[in-house]
């Protein structure tokens, strides 16, 4: 297990905007047996991630941009994950395009954000050209108490011109080219980066109050991918 501390700057976008039905895409990891990339964060207790694989960074992700040196075209990610409550605090487990191009055109996925005010609510959205920051298409499911009172299995299945989101297995939202605004673009058939990372303060969660908790840390059990994606510039698939 690991933890991921609160950064500053500004958090991400308020609530977004709901375009579909929830969804009745696959709810177990269909694509393979086990995954093809995981991270057990089996270490002592505190220990730092792997630098190998892990890019620690503190700082305003709008301003230097976030990255780190795995590619993902994967089925599905799965993240386990104990995410921190309070006034002016937003976690986020979130995918970034590797296209090249400009945010939003970049592409964005956020498998779970949970908003300060919220937390009790995980919030899954994807953002694109025309349809993002409070325009971002996504939905919300209710976690049945606060986010930081236990771990959660945050997911995200991705396929060809369809996304799912689940929690604990189960899935709330699915979003497809069709549920665009007219004429904007898909822009997630394309690898794409994984990101852990809690922020604080911004529009949407606001600043801290005086009961929010600090240090405020993510902590993560583990991370795995299922179906395909580049590890170590080498493309691999999960074993049936």
């Amino acid at each position: 297990m690991t933890a991921v501390g609160a950064a500053a700057g500004p958090g991400p976008r308020p609530a977004p905007v709901a375009a579909a039905a929830p969804a009745s895409a696959p709810t177990a990891r269909e694509a393979a047996v086990e995954p093809f990339w995981a991270e057990e964060f089996s270490g002592r207790s505190g220990r730092r991630p792997d630098a190998r694989v892990w890019t620690s960074e503190v700082g305003n992700r709008r301003q230097q941009g976030w990255w780190n040196n795995e590619l993902q075209y994967y089925t599905r990610v799965d993240v386990r994950a104990r995410l921190p409550t309070g006034r002016g605090l937003l976690p986020a487990i979130w995918m970034l395009g590797d296209n090249g191009r400009t945010w939003p055109r970049q592409g964005e996925i956020d498998v779970v954000e949970v908003v300060g005010g919220e937390p009790r609510t995980a919030y899954g959205t994807a953002h694109g050209p025309g349809y993002a920051n409070e325009d971002g298409l996504g939905g919300t499911v209710g976690l049945g108490g606060r986010a930081s009172a236990r771990f959660h299995l945050y997911s995200v299945v991705k396929e060809p011109r369809r996304i799912t989101w689940l929690v604990d297995d189960e899935p709330y939202f699915t979003l497809t080219p069709q549920d665009l605004p007219a004429g904007r673009a898909w822009v997630f058939e394309q690898d794409m980066h994984l990101l852990l990372n809690v922020a604080v303060g911004g529009d949407w969660p606001g600043r801290p109050g005086r009961a929010t908790r600090f240090p405020a840390t993510m902590a993560v059990d583990h991370v795995r991918m299922y179906g395909t994606g580049v590890v170590d510039g080498v493309r691999v698939t999960s074993p049936r």
